[in-house]
């Protein structure tokens, strides 16, 4: 988890670049990497930033899966959603449920984040095995 400090205002650059940073520093071919994507406001999607880590994994053979969520009582989620549909357009086209797909979500309280959490830690166990590529 990044230490991070509020000060206002909502800015999603940062968080992006150190992500990307994140990914290169740690890569690894036998593992997918996935970004939870946590806000309570708006801003521009940093869309060249968020381009570019895509671009980079997509040709390293190791997509990205963004989860953006939207926490609090804000309705703007524009760029979040556009964020996470960013990211599903470097996959492979694929209407399956059962495929592991970028999306976001709204969580309106901390029990709603806790459930959505859950969802996610149980879809990441349900995929285990098309998450661990074969070298």
């Amino acid at each position: 988890m990044l230490k991070q400090n509020a000060y206002g205002g909502t800015s999603y650059d940062l968080a992006i670049q150190k992500a990307g940073s994140l990914i290169e520093t740690h890569f690894d071919p036998t593992k997918v990497n996935i970004i939870i994507f946590l806000s309570d406001g708006e801003c521009g999607a940093p869309m060249k930033q968020l381009r570019a880590i895509c671009e980079q994994n997509k040709a390293k053979g190791s997509p990205l899966y963004l989860y953006t969520v939207l926490f609090g009582s804000d309705n703007n989620s524009g760029s979040l959603k556009k964020m996470a549909n960013i990211a599903q357009s470097y996959h492979l086209t694929n209407t399956s449920s059962d495929v592991l797909q970028c999306q976001f979500t709204h969580t309106i309280n901390e029990i709603k984040l806790i459930d959505h959490f859950n969802e996610i830690a149980e879809s990441l166990r349900k995929h285990k095995p098309s998450l661990l590529k074969k070298v």
